[in-house]
C-alpha cells in the first residue's frame, strides 16, 4: 500500500488508481508554506511510503503547478526521453544502422566539400539525440481540450519517470463534472492519483476593489 501524509494535516492520503483528492486551504499562510514546500519536494514536510517504508518523494510524484504551460515536449522531457530511447530501447543492431547511415552522410559531406573553394567543418559523429532532433520526434500536442492537455503532459512524463501521485494546483476548480469523471477514467487507466490543492479566500479587504463574474457570465 503507498500512503502519503502532509504536515499539518490529519488525513491519510491512499494512492490508488484513479482517486482525487482535493484539499482547500483557507490560511494563507499555511498554503504558501505548502506549495513551496510541494515545488522544493521537501520529504519532511510530504511523507510518501510504501509498505510502511518511506520512499523518496521526488522519485514518485509530479507536480502540475502550471495548467496554462503544460507543454510535453519542454526541454526537460524530451532530453529525458531521448536519453531513455538511446540506452534502454535501442538494440545493437539498430545503434550498427545509426553508424552506417553516419557513415554515408560523411561520405556525403566530404564529396560537398571537395566542390568548395573554402576549407569546411562539421560534426563526425551522428548520435541518437542529433537523429531523433533533426526528425523533430517528439509527442502530439493537438488536444481539444483540457482534458486531453493534461492526460497528454501526465503520459509523457510517464514514459521517462515512473511515478504514481500527481499533484496540481487549482485544477479541480477549472473542470465540470464530466471532466472530472473522465479525470478519473485516465487517471485509473493509469495507475494514478491525484491530489489537487485549492486556496480558498474568505477574507475580503476595502482596498481591493473585487469584481465578480458568475456562470452566466454576469459581473457583481
Amino acid at each position: 500500500m503507498k500512503l502519503l501524509k502532509i504536515k499539518n494535516i490529519k488525513k491519510d492520503f491512499i494512492i490508488e488508481a484513479g482517486k482525487i483528492y482535493s484539499i482547500n486551504i483557507e490560511n494563507a499562510r499555511f498554503y504558501y508554506s505548502l506549495i513551496t514546500s510541494l515545488l522544493e519536494q521537501n520529504d519532511d514536510f510530504f511523507i510518501f511510503s510504501e509498505n510502511y517504508e518511506v520512499q523518496r518523494l521526488n522519485k514518485n510524484i509530479l507536480v502540475i503547478d502550471n495548467l496554462f504551460n503544460i507543454n510535453p515536449n519542454n526541454k526537460k522531457i524530451i532530453n529525458a526521453l531521448y536519453k531513455r530511447i538511446s540506452s534502454k530501447i535501442l538494440t545493437s543492431e539498430d545503434k550498427e544502422c545509426i553508424q552506417q547511415i553516419n557513415s554515408n552522410i560523411l561520405d556525403l559531406l566530404q564529396k560537398i566539400s571537395l566542390d568548395l573553394n573554402i576549407d569546411i567543418s562539421y560534426s563526425n559523429e551522428l548520435d541518437i539525440a542529433n537523429l531523433l532532433s533533426i526528425y523533430n520526434f517528439c509527442f502530439k500536442t493537438e488536444c481539444n481540450n483540457i482534458i486531453e492537455a493534461i492526460t497528454t503532459y501526465i503520459r509523457a512524463n510517464l514514459e521517462i519517470s515512473n511515478f504514481s501521485c500527481v499533484f496540481s494546483i487549482g485544477l479541480i476548480s477549472l473542470l465540470n463534472n464530466n471532466e472530472i469523471e473522465l479525470l478519473s477514467k485516465e487517471l485509473e487507466y493509469l495507475g494514478l492519483t491525484l491530489i489537487n490543492i485549492n486556496f480558498i479566500q474568505k477574507e475580503k479587504n476595502r482596498l481591493i476593489d473585487l469584481t465578480t463574474i458568475d456562470d452566466d457570465l454576469c459581473e457583481f
